[in-house]
């Protein structure tokens, strides 16, 4: 088997069981709110069947039903969410054993099963929420009842506010759905967590990358926190807390609750199709304003850290810094010109920085002045012009912007679909150099192809 069919091989199989992930938190939570479906649909029945005018003696008889409406919502939601809890733990594991048993790395020979002690404890936890949701409905619903015999409202009233105790918009309904996702989300996260800190005894380049949900509004420091890549007992670093996985029980619940993000298994060497965050599509750009914010958040973030190099505050390290994203008219572009991208991501190492305002480019007036380099997200966000230029080392794409009091163009030069293992940055397009030229020079239709 080559690396490039293992490599294809564990991500289709991460991709199934991730999915397989997912579906189980859709699964478990339609099971909970159609329990509480049919609670309300029981209550509403028997207060339908009732009188209009209703006598006290009838009340206990009612509040009594509507405890055991909820008892039998209790006890089946509960059963629900304990297994939901344990296929979650499960299926943690195997995100992580399985990509790796697809590429003849056989984890379960080589390691334990993991200790189900915190699985038991999350079980215990789970249902004590579920009984919450049931006696606070409980109290909330005799509570309406209770108004229509003391003449506060009537039974009509009354029954249009339980429903809206009870239906699929009601706080409870509600409430169910984040129990369910946050806790079978959690038992997945953590099992995926504590198998790979085990599996890097055995697999000592194994990785884990946080990666966003695809939730149109989402927390801007999790689209932040996109593609972080660290070691299994290393945390991520999301809004400036420690968490070792998403929904991390030990992190501030502000950070966890209705999370949706997902710590992926990668192994260090391998390519990565997204190596740092992933782009966020023209879809998600025009519909959430979260998505523009966590773009303009990371142009600013990269800009930062473009200044700490260049300032000296940061010694290059091999890390690649995330500056742009080739636009859908150049895409479009590269397409009919035959060029393929594997990824529409553009990224700096910091050492190319510090090429870029060398001393002997400064002493040839080549270099590009430092202040624009320091804004490379906000000039390939919108530069003067694009260019495929034709190389005998590969095609690339020529950004250019124009220089304040300079006749010159700045040119920054992204290489497509390159590699550069110092970085240890795999499948992305990077921004190998920036110099100043005579506009002319792009005249060569022959050598460069206006895409913009």
């Amino acid at each position: 088997m080559t690396p490039a069919e293992r490599q294809k091989l564990f991500r289709a199989e991460r991709a199934r069981q991730w999915k397989l992930g997912v579906d189980l938190k859709v699964r478990t939570r339609e099971t909970v709110l159609s329990l509480l479906d049919a609670a309300a649909t029981n209550i509403a029945a028997r207060l339908a069947g009732e009188p209009s005018e209703w006598e006290a003696y009838r009340l206990p008889a009612l509040q009594t039903e509507v405890r055991r409406q909820m008892s039998i919502f209790q006890a089946g939601a509960a059963d629900a969410l304990i297994g939901g809890l344990r296929d979650g733990w499960d299926l943690g594991q195997a995100l992580i054993d399985a990509p790796l048993k697809a590429v003849d790395v056989d984890l379960a020979s080589a390691l334990p099963r993991l200790n189900s002690q915190v699985l038991l404890a999350m079980q215990s936890f789970a249902t004590d929420r579920i009984a919450d949701i049931s006696t606070s409905i409980v109290n909330k619903v005799n509570g309406e009842l209770a108004q229509v015999i003391i003449g506060t409202q009537t039974p009509f009233q009354a029954a249009g506010k339980v429903a809206a105790h009870l239906g699929k918009d009601s706080p409870s309904a509600s409430r169910a759905t984040t129990i369910v996702n946050d806790e079978v989300g959690r038992a997945y996260s953590l099992a995926g967590q504590e198998r790979m800190v085990q599996a890097k005894t055995i697999l000592p380049g194994l990785r884990k990358q946080w990666r966003r949900s695809g939730k149109r509004e989402a927390r801007v420091a999790h689209m932040m926190a996109d593609g972080q890549v660290v070691k299994p007992d290393e945390p991520f670093l999301i809004a400036g807390f420690k968490l070792m996985c998403p929904r991390d029980p030990a992190a501030p619940i502000g950070q966890t609750i209705n999370c949706g993000c997902t710590s992926l298994p990668i192994m260090k060497s391998w390519e990565v199709m997204n190596p740092t965050e992933k782009p966020f599509t023209d879809a998600e750009l025009a519909s959430s304003a979260v998505a523009r914010r966590a773009t303009e958040a990371r142009a600013a973030r990269a800009e930062a850290e473009i200044r700490d190099v260049l300032s000296g505050k940061d010694k290059p390290a091999g890390k690649a810094i995330t500056v742009g994203v080739i636009a859908p008219q150049i895409q479009a572009a590269l397409r009919q010109a035959g060029a393929t991208l594997v990824t529409t991501q553009i990224a700096v190492g910091d050492r190319a920085l510090l090429h870029m305002v060398r001393t002997a480019k400064q002493a040839r007036g080549t270099a590009v002045p430092p202040d624009m380099i320091q804004r490379l997200p906000t000039i390939l966000s919108a530069p003067r012009d694009v260019f495929l230029e034709q190389r005998k080392g590969g095609p690339q794409l020529l950004f250019t912007a124009t220089v304040p009091g300079e006749q010159r163009v700045a040119t920054f030069a992204v290489k497509i679909r390159d590699r550069d293992t110092r970085m240890q940055i795999h499948r992305h397009n990077y921004l190998a150099t920036a110099a100043l030229i005579d506009p002319a020079t792009l005249a060569d239709a022959k050598r460069f192809v206006r895409l913009k």
